[in-house]
């Protein structure tokens, strides 16, 4: 069967099936890449590529797929909690700019104190984590 897909979309899909990965890997990739997409749509900063982001970011995505596997029950402030208690273990502060360097971010602040963009970004990567998952029932 040829596959349709070209340029972006073909490099993602196949590193999402990339045998060598784990599935948990796979769908973090997925879930960063929809997340790029939205904030490209609604003009936040740019966000680097999944292969541009630091190691420990990428963990973190990873171990943020793992939550939302093992709680697929929890609504998106739960998911924004352990994201905001991960940043803030590592080291992140409060900042008005996204700055990977210096650990800034403008979201760590109470789920219901986010504007409604933001708010977005969790909804759209429970989501994206379980369209993942439905990805690898199907491959």
């Amino acid at each position: 069967m040829k596959h349709f897909l070209t340029g972006p979309a073909k490099a993602l899909a196949a590193s999402i099936l990339d045998k060598n990965l784990s599935r948990e890997h796979s769908i973090g990739i997925l879930a960063h890449e929809v997340n790029r997409l939205y904030c490209a749509l609604i003009g936040d900063k740019p966000t680097p590529t999944w292969d541009d982001l630091p190691k420990s970011i990428q963990e973190g995505m990873v171990r943020g797929v793992i939550i939302h596997l093992e709680h697929v029950d929890k609504d998106p402030s739960f998911f924004h909690d352990e994201w905001m208690k991960e940043r803030l273990a590592d080291g992140w502060t409060y900042g008005a700019e996204k700055d990977l360097e210096k650990k800034t971010h403008p979201c760590l602040l109470p789920y219901e104190n986010l504007p409604e963009s933001q708010r977005a970004k969790d909804v759209i990567f429970s989501s994206s984590v379980r369209l993942g998952g439905l990805i690898f029932k199907a491959a």
